[in-house]
């Protein structure tokens, strides 16, 4: 299968006649958890790794063709999967139409709160994640304007459809969304979503936030809230210190839910280390829990280092997860 992928990847090089650039992302924990109150099995082996690659670049004429494949271990097997396909084609700089397979969402968080390959919203949007396969049009017929639009869906969700317009600047994002879904991913309901999101970076301090109303269509009507928000303030040229807040009303048959992460972050040179304490509240559940990721930077592509969390439930003794966290990233020319 993986020989497959790389002679598929190969043939489309060279028919595009370009100057293709592969790439490759590791991000890998093996560890494990231990539990003090199992007297049988206190100790629990545990790995995750996930794999990105493929080939950018890819370009003949008014078309551009970028495809990524990912690897992830699940039980005793690997899958291999279609990450993305996004086909472009674009003859004038406003505007390009493109054939895309990706993930579409609102609210995915920054790099600095999603460096943990662990948490189980790793690279995915916080207001909702969706599978998407269809057109996409993008058209920024100024600098500081640009509106896009998608139209497709996939098995689960049947059709969806996003429209949404940007106010951009050097350090501010501004948009207005709308998303519809034929069936949301919890209720199988027709959901329509609108809200706003808005990023804003300076050289003192950062902020992002995400929020959604949703609407969801039935024999009775319900909403949903949800928001998701960050900041993050630089105290140095070495050390950063932050929040998020995931908070949604009505969601997945709770009442109430609410993620709090507070994280200090340190840079020194090859070293890297984040301290996070988080705060979960799922209606009536509570989980607390600190960790701590500390990388060592072998060079600008490898590191590697402990990734270690204690926890904290509400009954019973603490439990903890420790284990090695290797990240690679690399770029290779063809």
């Amino acid at each position: 299968m993986k020989i497959t992928v790389c002679v598929v990847f190969l043939i489309i090089a060279v028919s595009l006649n370009s100057a293709p650039v592969f790439f490759l992302s590791l991000d890998s924990f093996t560890g494990g958890y231990y539990y003090p109150e199992r007297e049988d099995k206190d100790w629990a082996y545990h790995n995750k790794h996930h794999i990105l690659f493929g080939l950018d670049n890819l370009q003949k004429g008014s078309n551009k063709l970028r495809i990524t494949g990912e690897g992830e271990n699940r039980l005793q097997e690997w899958t291999l999967n279609l990450n993305s396909l996004h086909l472009t084609h674009q003859s004038h700089p406003a505007w390009y139409l493109q054939f895309k397979i990706d993930h579409i969402g609102f609210g995915r968080a920054t790099e600095i709160f999603d460096s943990d390959p662990l948490d189980p919203y790793f690279r995915l949007y916080r207001l909702g994640d969706y599978r998407f396969t269809g057109l996409h049009f993008h058209h920024q017929p100024e600098e500081r304007f640009a509106f896009s639009y998608k139209l497709g869906g996939n098995n689960h969700n049947t059709s969806l459809a996003t429209i949404s317009s940007s106010y951009l600047t050097d350090h501010l994002r501004l948009s207005l969304f709308y998303l519809y879904a034929g069936r949301d991913n919890n209720f199988n309901k027709t959901m329509h979503s609108y809200g706003t999101e808005v990023k804003i970076e300076t050289h003192h301090f950062d902020i992002f936030h995400s929020q959604t109303k949703q609407h969801l269509d039935s024999t009775y009507s319900r909403e949903n809230y949800l928001t998701y928000g960050e900041i993050l303030i630089n105290l140095s040229t070495m050390i950063k210190c932050g929040g998020s807040i995931f908070y949604a009303e009505e969601y997945r048959g709770y009442k109430h839910w609410r993620d709090y992460t507070v994280l200090t972050s340190l840079r020194m040179r090859r070293f890297r280390q984040d301290i996070k304490y988080t705060y979960a509240e799922t209606g009536d559940l509570l989980n607390k829990g600190v960790g701590v990721i500390s990388l060592y930077n072998i060079n600008e592509n490898l590191s590697l280092g402990i990734n270690g969390t204690v926890f904290l439930p509400m009954t019973g003794k603490n439990y903890f997860r420790i284990g090695l966290q290797v990240s690679f990233n690399e770029d290779f020319r063809l």
